[in-house]
């Protein structure tokens, strides 16, 4: 089994658990800043964490990947992100 199925379980079990907060909506922006921003704008939300160069450069390099995805796909991301964190935050 992929490892990725996995890891999205327990990320969605602790998203959705009673106990857990709700989601930061600075992961938020930054998320949907990585989804639909162009590269220039993602790199200025980026310095705000202060991140080690070598963290920068990976997301940086992720982020090529993404912006390969076409918008409408990239939308329908971000549509089903918001349905997720309304279900988790309710």
């Amino acid at each position: 089994m992929r490892l990725s199925f996995p890891v999205l379980l327990v990320t969605l079990a602790f998203c959705c658990s009673e106990a857990n907060a709700k989601v930061c909506p600075s992961l938020l922006m930054k998320l949907r800043s990585f989804i639909m921003d162009p590269t220039p704008i993602f790199k200025i939300v980026l310095l705000k964490y202060n991140a080690p160069p070598e963290a920068y450069q990976a997301e940086l390099e992720v982020k090529k990947c993404i912006n390969q995805i076409s918008f409408s796909d990239r939308r329908t991301m971000i549509n089903i992100m918001l349905k997720m964190v309304s279900t988790c935050n309710s």
